[in-house]
Formats: C-alpha cells, structure tokens, sequence
C-alpha cells in the first residue's frame, strides 16, 4: 500500500526554493516530489532526535541536554551546506 500523502502550507526562504527548483529539474520531478523525498529521508533522524528532546523535557539532565544542542546545531549545519552545495550545481 502506498503512503498517504498529505498536502501543506509551507513557507521557505527564496534562496531555498530556487535549490531545491534546480535539484527537483536535475532529478526530472516536481518541486513537491523533491523536498517531500528530501524529507522523507531526514524523517528518521528528526524522530530520534525529537525522542531524545522529548526525554529531556521529562528528564532535564543538563549534560545531556547540551550534547543533543551541540548534534542539533551539526545537523543542521549540515543542512545548511547540502543545500549550498545543490545551489552551486556541485552535486
């Protein structure tokens, strides 16, 4: 069976939606396609990493808490330089 699609409001930076325009032409499918399957990959990680921010909530232990901003702010730099790289056609 095929998973459910469910359509959103989603508001971007301009800057974003002209990479992921490029990677969605280069990839010979829609804008819609392209970031639904670059989410679709990303869903995994942000379930782990939301499972770990809700056991904090609960749990606070500072340590912790600080390691998992220090694995945020990586992946999300992380983020920040795929999408550069897609904008810059090295991909």
């Amino acid at each position: 069976m095929e998973n459910p699609i469910k359509r959103i409001n989603l508001h971007l930076y301009v800057e974003d939606v002209e990479a992921i325009d490029r990677f969605a032409k280069v990839m010979g499918c829609t804008r819609a396609a392209a970031i639904r399957g670059l989410m679709h990959e990303a869903v995994p990680s942000i379930i782990v990493l939301t499972d770990i921010m809700e056991g904090h909530s609960a749990n606070p232990d500072p340590v912790r808490l600080e390691q998992t901003k220090r694995v945020a702010a990586k992946l999300a730099t992380n983020l920040d330089k795929g999408l550069a790289i897609m904008g810059k056609g090295i991909v």
